[in-house]
């Protein structure tokens, strides 16, 4: 009788551990996609800041076992005067996953020939 209650409990104690180890693999991954999606945000400002000249359609790459992908899309300013707004979506995912992490925003650059 003691050796099914022992049994019990380290398989209990067993499964736990396995939960949290999956749990905490997780959350690496969570990160590392929010880092590397943090990432080519702000290397994308800095190009616009900087008057680079903005890629068109999507820049895709990889980063360890991730995958990434950048969309710049240039938005109308009526009376901007060399103001120019671009809506940026990065998205990362890791090979084999089905979660995608993504994140929208705006970017505002300046036309220095235009101001």
């Amino acid at each position: 009788m003691a050796v099914v209650i022992l049994a019990v409990g380290i398989t209990a104690v067993l499964r736990a551990f396995e939960t949290s180890l999956v749990a905490l693999a997780e959350a690496r991954n969570t990160l590392l996609a929010h880092l590397l999606i943090r990432e080519k945000i702000v290397a994308a400002e800095l190009d616009l800041l900087e008057g680079a000249e903005a890629p068109t359609g999507p820049v895709t790459g990889s980063f360890r076992d991730f995958q990434w992908q950048l969309d710049l899309e240039s938005l109308a300013v009526p009376d901007g005067g060399g103001y120019r707004l671009y809506r940026l979506d990065v998205a990362a995912w890791r090979e084999g996953s089905e979660r995608i992490y993504s994140v929208s925003t705006y970017a505002g650059s300046a036309d220095p020939r235009e101001l």
